[in-house]
């Protein structure tokens, strides 16, 4: 495969490495009503997020599909909102447009002054240790850490989502502590690679699984949506595909038998259609593989479907469980 890195592609699953996502948004949410106003308008029940944590939460349409996956990061008079790479400007303007005269919130973009890394590997704690991470900690828990004077706050990705910890600290410093963190054997994935490890573990991808042709319970976001607080935008019918198991399609690992293409359709007998690619990856450990959006019945593991432009052309494709094993 053309510019790939053997070396960071392993250190990544025996060792450890870091990857350097496209700029995220970060908004900063302040005013009395910062908390509510978010617990109305995303999936998670954000009202126990407290000063010192984070969490993970979904910003939903009013027909439930996805806008943004936020990560929200409690500090003593604000809250920081850490949005998908590329949805900063939509996501505030979609927020600001719900508020209400009443809500006492102002959103602020910081976009331009934090930049971010995700840690990768079973060395990756170790590494942290250096600065003060501890093993034991709770996994919503964000630290604040001196790594060689710069200040990084540090916290553990759910494995639904992410891997390993995402790393937020002065964009000024981006080079040196991409400097720092190779100097200490992390070796640096670039996209190909990181891209690879993702579709092996099954995760959705920021471009192809988090967006709004999906909703949560589709994209495998379950976890982060709560069953048990009020309101909010898109829960009548979240709670109508929860209630009458109305989730029609599920996000599912392939193994494929030929090349193909993100977009292409999967057919099931007859010509029958049953879903679309949503990535593709040739990867070192197993072979042609990739994710799709593949509908009910078809999602179930041991499924075989045709790849293709049409359903008589192209391979064929196995639904897998999912991470893949060897």
């Amino acid at each position: 495969m053309q510019n790939w890195d053997q070396n960071a592609y392993l250190a990544a699953q025996q060792e450890v490495a870091f990857y350097t996502p496209r700029p995220c948004g970060v908004l900063r949410l302040k005013g009395e009503d910062r908390q509510a106003f978010l617990q109305r308008q995303t999936t998670n029940d954000v009202r126990s997020l407290a000063a010192g944590l984070c969490i993970l939460t979904v910003l939903t349409s009013p027909i439930a599909r996805i806008l943004d996956v936020l990560t929200l990061v409690s500090e003593t008079d604000f809250i920081r909102v850490i949005t998908l790479p590329g949805r900063a400007e939509a996501t505030a303007g979609f927020l600001r447009s719900r508020i209400f005269f009443m809500d006492r919130v102002e959103i602020l973009d910081e976009s331009q002054q934090l930049a971010q890394v995700d840690l990768l590997g079973p060395g990756s704690g170790a590494l942290l240790g250096e600065y003060g991470f501890y093993a034991g900690q709770r996994l919503d828990q964000v630290l604040s850490l001196n790594m060689d004077g710069m200040d990084v706050h540090c916290w553990a990705q759910p494995p639904f989502l992410a891997a390993g910890y995402r790393l937020l600290f002065p964009a000024g410093e981006s080079s040196r502590l991409v400097a720092l963190l190779s100097s200490l054997g992390a070796a640096r994935l670039m996209e190909q690679e990181f891209d690879t490890l993702r579709i092996e573990a099954g995760l959705p991808g920021v471009d192809t699984g988090l967006k709004e042709e999906f909703t949560p319970l589709e994209a495998g976001l379950e976890a982060l949506v709560s069953t048990q607080k009020g309101c909010f935008t898109g829960q009548e019918v979240i709670a109508r595909q929860i209630t009458y198991d109305k989730v029609t399609q599920h996000l599912c690992s392939l193994r494929l038998e030929g090349p193909v293409s993100a977009g292409w359709r999967l057919w099931a007998k007859e010509e029958r259609p049953a879903g679309v690619i949503t990535s593709y990856t040739e990867s070192p450990r197993f072979g042609l593989i990739g994710l799709a959006m593949v509908k009910r019945p078809f999602d179930e593991v041991g499924s075989r479907l045709r790849v293709g432009i049409s359903a008589t052309e192209g391979c064929w494709a196995e639904v897998v469980e999912k991470p893949m094993k060897a």
